[in-house]
């Protein structure tokens, strides 16, 4: 490669558009984001839905599909043999590997990559990653009782060849910890955060929130709460639903709006949320939305985000939710205590309390001077730290350091 070429990327990542996710957004946002400032990235890729082209273009990012195709929880081990291959075969198609969620395609890219020559960097996606928690409890999902205990020593043979990656990024200092605990040294630790297109996630205005709650068919008259995510027994909605029925009685113009489906996914709670949501007879101050696609639209409507997650990397649907203006509760757990300072623009509670959930949304439905200066704060927040490109910047940076 000539010194001034730029260097040609391949992102490897285990899902992507359009498979909707955080994981699949940020890695849609990191190629298309390096390609429009000059750097070839070519998505690499499983073909988990059996009706998705094997190629195509996406934003002007070309997309490669390997195989095996169609769902399922194993399958992105059965596509291992087959990438490793295409990487030795379409050597001379990249300089760089970029791993986006590398807890299994991180093995054959740093095998191929220390074979090629090339560099790679892998990002973690999610908690739990480098130790080894992923995989027990993604067992424990499907039900294999014993494969945790054969957890640990496939996790000490897999680290031993993913510490010879050259970089590392993480999305919170919960996992640059976890990749110093795992034997990755601290010079190869990079912390680069998740982003938000602040254009599509700004503040509405009185008119525009009272011209969208109508498009949505929300009350214009009420304070409204909202949750988006997938809806899943970690994400807290259920206790969420608990802590909104206590507190409906003193403050009957409040709504509830969930917003997101969990169908196809382990732990879906759409039905227990649907039961809670008849039991406690709040069918008319609570709107499920199931899956939708204009995520803004709600949040841009709503008055307060409420995130009572128990396990989380980063937090993409809270700085999505920040961006718009909106005063939070989120839980402090993984990333999270990262992006909020309690009090300062938004409310930190601990995970899985219903009581902590009702007692901050009391204080927010009650006190309109203090969510408004919760959001202000959390909108600028995000604008200093968050903004796509800001962080696709320091991705290109690192594609430079290596």
């Amino acid at each position: 490669m000539s010194p001034l070429a730029p260097p040609r990327v391949w992102l490897l990542t285990e899902t992507y558009a359009p498979i909707i996710g955080g994981g699949e957004t940020q890695a849609r946002t990191v190629a298309m984001g390096l390609s429009r400032t000059g750097i070839p990235v070519t998505v690499v890729t499983r073909r988990s839905e059996a009706g998705l082209a094997p190629r195509e273009t996406l934003d002007g990012v070309p997309v490669r599909r390997l195989g095996p195709s169609g769902r399922g929880h194993l399958k992105k081990w059965r596509m291992v043999p087959g990438l490793f291959f295409t990487l030795l075969l379409s050597r001379r198609e990249f300089t760089h590997l970029l791993v986006c969620g590398y807890r299994v395609l991180g093995i054959p890219a740093v095998a191929a990559g220390r074979l090629l020559g090339k560099p790679v960097i892998l990002k973690a996606d999610n908690n739990g990653e480098m130790s080894g928690a992923y995989f027990v409890e993604g067992a424990r999902k499907l039900g294999l009782g014993g494969l945790p205990r054969l957890v640990g020593g496939f996790v000490g043979l897999r680290n031993a060849l993913l510490r010879r990656a050259d970089l590392f990024v993480s999305l919170s200092r919960q996992i640059s910890e976890e990749f110093r605990a795992g034997g990755v040294p601290e010079e190869k630790i990079r912390l680069i955060p998740n982003s938000v297109d602040v254009d599509r996630f700004a503040s509405a205005d009185a008119g525009e929130r009272l011209a969208l709650r109508t498009a949505l068919g929300l009350p214009a008259d009420a304070v409204i709460v909202v949750f988006t995510g997938r809806l899943l027994r970690s994400k807290g909605v259920l206790e969420l639903t608990e802590a909104f029925a206590a507190l409906t009685p003193d403050f009957p113009k409040a709504h509830l709006v969930i917003v997101g489906s969990g169908a196809g996914l382990m732990h879906n709670v759409e039905d227990d949320l649907a039961r809670a949501v008849e039991r406690a007879g709040l069918g008319a101050s609570v709107t499920r939305t199931g899956f939708v696609t204009n995520v803004a639209d709600y949040l841009r409507a709503a008055d307060i985000f409420a995130f009572p997650t128990m396990e989380e990397a980063f937090g993409i649907s809270l700085i999505e939710a920040m961006a718009t203006g909106l005063a939070s509760v989120a839980a402090e757990v993984g990333g999270i205590p990262d992006i909020v300072e309690d009090g300062v623009d938004g409310l930190l509670i601990p995970p899985a309390d219903a009581v902590a959930i009702e007692t901050a949304l009391r204080r927010l439905l009650g006190e309109p001077a203090l969510r408004a200066r919760l959001g202000a704060a959390a909108a600028a927040t995000v604008r200093a730290r968050y903004t796509t490109p800001s962080v696709v910047a320091r991705y290109a940076a690192l594609l430079g350091e290596v």
